[in-house]
């Protein structure tokens, strides 16, 4: 597969309950993102431009999409950054198997277990609630940036952690 001079995006956004007032958040995988060099970004969903944005006290460079959600009736677009590097954020010993396409040949040299844990860390940096009280339930919950939240992420994968997730099984099923 050539990920390596293809764009993924993903949208990681956040959002208050009503009834409880707690907040949640969900991911979005955005299909077949473009950036001209005028700075405008297309993909099948959505459409915005990369400006520079000020107000409520606040200047910076942020991604405007068009007629995104709406949260609010008099919202008409979303706002949204990147922060350097994607790593910042994910958490884990095993972070580059959700930014990186992965070596099979560095994967070969790995433990087993190390292996297991790499593939499951993908799945519970989503917030997939394992079995509980089974091994990778006793491993994440003393995680502490581990909140498990969801019985099903897999709409939430890109396709990079999908192919590294199957090259992982691979090697793992080796004798």
């Amino acid at each position: 597969m050539g990920f390596q001079n293809s764009i993924i995006v993903q949208v990681e956004s956040y959002y208050k309950y009503e009834a409880n007032m707690d907040w949640d958040h969900n991911f979005m995988n955005l299909n077949n993102p473009r950036i001209d060099l005028d700075g405008t970004f297309s993909c099948d969903e959505f459409k915005g431009k990369f400006l520079n944005y000020r107000g409520f006290g606040l200047e910076k460079n942020v991604l405007k999409i068009n007629e995104a959600f709406t949260f609010f009736d008099d919202q008409v677009y979303e706002l949204g950054s990147r922060i350097g590097n994607t790593n910042y954020k994910l958490k884990g010993r095993f972070t580059e198997a959700s930014t990186e396409l992965l070596n099979p040949k560095e994967l070969y040299k790995m433990s087993s277990t190390d292996l297991k844990l790499m593939r499951n860390e993908i799945f519970a940096r989503y917030g997939y609630k394992f079995k509980p009280g089974g091994e990778m339930d006793s491993y994440f919950s003393r995680q502490s940036w581990y909140k498990p939240e969801f019985t099903d992420v897999n709409k939430y994968l890109t396709a990079l952690e999908r192919y590294n997730i199957e090259l992982i099984r691979t090697e793992e099923q080796r004798p």
